[in-house]
């Protein structure tokens, strides 16, 4: 695999592949090889994944952390919905409130989301705020910009790997998670 995430160099991060070890993260491009499972707390709001000539921009906001996963080669069986050697090709780069849990009390309200940006076949890579390119790809809720075969592929990506469903609690708030190292978010 040589993907790489770029605007993570000084940010300190938790990895999980080390019990969950502190270290900061000293290169401009954090390559991923094998298995990586880190948490980055308080990254910059926004991160650009490398790979060749393309380049998917991640903007978040209000989500205070974000996680950089691959399951690698070792581990790779035990998930089903990846086929033999995808591994090498699935890299999870995402947004969360990992270090401390949001609590959200009744009345109140907590915005968080993310954003894909992806920009194919020689768009600047040079920084995650470069802009993108005419052609770019907006990756929403709705999934605006890809074609119907990606769109299905991604649902049928994002149907595989759901988790619990949220659950309501008898507070009337609702609880999820999307893996089982994440913190309780209550909503």
């Amino acid at each position: 695999m040589s993907v790489s995430v770029r605007g993570l160099e000084a940010i300190y991060y938790e990895d999980g592949t080390k019990g969950g070890t502190i270290f900061q993260q000293c290169e401009e491009l954090c390559s991923i090889v094998g298995e990586v499972d880190s948490i980055y707390h308080s990254p910059p709001d926004e991160l650009a994944i490398i790979d060749g000539l393309n380049v998917t921009k991640i903007q978040r906001r209000g989500f205070p952390d974000s996680v950089v996963w691959n399951i690698g080669e070792a581990k790779a069986g035990g998930l089903k919905d990846l086929g033999a050697g995808e591994w090498r090709r699935y890299l999870c780069v995402e947004s969360g409130a990992i270090a401390e849990k949001v609590v959200v009390q009744p009345g109140e309200t907590w915005e968080a989301s993310q954003c894909f940006t992806a920009t194919s076949a020689g768009a600047a890579a040079a920084s995650p705020s470069t802009p993108a390119a005419d052609d770019a790809e907006v990756v929403e809720a709705g999934g605006e910009g890809l074609s119907a075969e990606r769109m299905d592929e991604v649902k049928g990506r994002l149907m595989r790997r759901r988790r619990a469903p949220a659950q309501s609690s008898s507070t009337g708030h609702t609880r999820s998670w999307s893996r089982k190292r994440r913190r309780l978010f209550t909503v």
